[in-house]
């Protein structure tokens, strides 16, 4: 270029000679002061005015602000000393890894999340139903609790169930099992202070007993529906267990009986049959076992309602037996014990009859065992039987 001489004065020559331009220039270290060099530039451009200009190199200092360091560098990333061109290489090699380049979005991963709507409670988030949802099927729930059995019912007052609150469900069912010699009674309470008898119903052709019980004295299954808060099934006489267990199954849906039709055609006639029919028996209990014969040959019991008027639970057992029995040792001729809870009554009814073949005899005690004789109080039960 015209203009540009060996050592010149200034880098801001004025006036400047026609066809120059001013200089950037430095003094190099080790040379005369006179010896100024110019500055590395890069391309030239032009602008709109017919300006040529190009850029300078800019050198910064190691150690100064900033080390550039190579473009061969290798990245870094994290909290960790290097040059910039290895922080660069760094952050362009954690992009990439989490770049989606088909999509042109970046990759998340997000870990110990529940995912929706799965089959169990324990592998699902909630879900909000929409609010024109239709109908969606929903799963009856239930929930199982093991009695405390051998080692804890070891005597009267304790808890086969201990106390539970019910309050969620429609119905309960109680399986019980095992080698044991108790009387396992069922009681509700409200308030978890007070407690009360109530009647469950035993599943015949499981413990052959469909009629309604306040107690247990051997294996099977009894249910009943729900209509108090909560529930313990309570030893209140006890002699041994050698293996006692229970399961308590509680249900949200109360379960339903099954319902039969018969179709009749043609033209009948009902008419009340004023022959035959059961005898019905009453008796309000004396202060005694009340040892009664109703019949002294073979004969059926049709059904029964007993109300117990005192505050513990009173037993009527069935003997079969041609005469008035003697509680304390014709335990191998009872059919039935019928327990009646404190201040309540049960009820039952045998449709086809309950058979005696010998005779129809009954007695009441105090106690579940079988061979218990101890009186009642009178006016304890108000007995009604009705038997052919």
């Amino acid at each position: 270029m015209a203009g540009f001489g060996k050592t010149p004065v200034t880098t801001t020559q004025t006036p400047l000679p026609a066809n120059q331009v001013p200089l950037s220039s430095v003094a190099v270290p080790g040379h005369a002061l006179s010896d100024l060099t110019a500055l590395e530039g890069g391309p030239a451009s032009t602008d709109s005015n017919g300006n040529e200009t190009a850029p300078a190199s800019v050198y910064s200092k190691d150690g100064a602000n900033i080390t550039m360091g190579l473009i061969a560098d290798a990245a870094t990333v994290g909290d960790t000393s290097g040059t910039l061109s290895a922080k660069l290489r760094g952050l362009t090699k954690m992009i990439n890894d989490v770049w989606d380049s088909t999509n042109h979005r970046f990759h998340v991963v997000i870990d110990n999340v529940t995912a929706l709507g799965q089959g169990t409670m324990s592998t699902s988030s909630p879900v909000v139903i929409a609010s024109d949802q239709s109908t969606v099927p929903v799963k009856a729930g239930y929930t199982e609790i093991a009695g405390q059995g051998t080692g804890v019912v070891n005597g009267i007052n304790t808890d086969l169930i201990p106390s539970t609150d019910v309050s969620a469900y429609k119905w309960l069912s109680l399986h019980i099992e095992g080698t044991w010699a108790a009387t396992l009674t069922w009681q509700i309470s409200n308030d978890n202070v007070n407690w009360r008898g109530v009647v469950f119903t035993g599943q015949a052709g499981i413990n052959q007993n469909s009629s309604p019980g306040a107690s247990a004295t051997s294996n099977g299954i009894w249910e009943r529906g729900v209509s108090f808060r909560y529930l313990r099934v309570r030893a209140t006489s006890w002699t041994s267990n050698t293996s006692l267990t229970a399961v308590l199954g509680l249900f949200t849906q109360a379960t339903q009986g099954v319902q039969s039709f018969v179709n009749q055609e043609g033209s009948w006639t009902l008419s009340a049959n004023t022959t035959g029919g059961s005898t019905p028996f009453h008796l309000s209990s004396l202060a005694s076992t009340n040892a009664t014969n109703l019949k002294n040959t073979a004969g059926n019991v049709y059904g029964y309602t007993i109300y117990n008027t005192s505050a513990a639970v009173k037993y009527v057992k069935l003997y079969n037996k041609a005469s008035a029995p003697a509680p304390a040792t014709d335990n191998a001729l009872i059919v039935r014990v019928l327990a009646v809870p404190a201040t309540s009554p049960v009820a039952g009814t045998f449709p086809v009859g309950l058979n005696f073949s010998t005779g129809i005899s009954f007695a009441t005690v105090t106690g579940a065992s079988e061979t218990d004789a101890t009186a009642v109080a009178a006016g304890d039960l108000l007995i009604d039987i009705d038997w052919k």
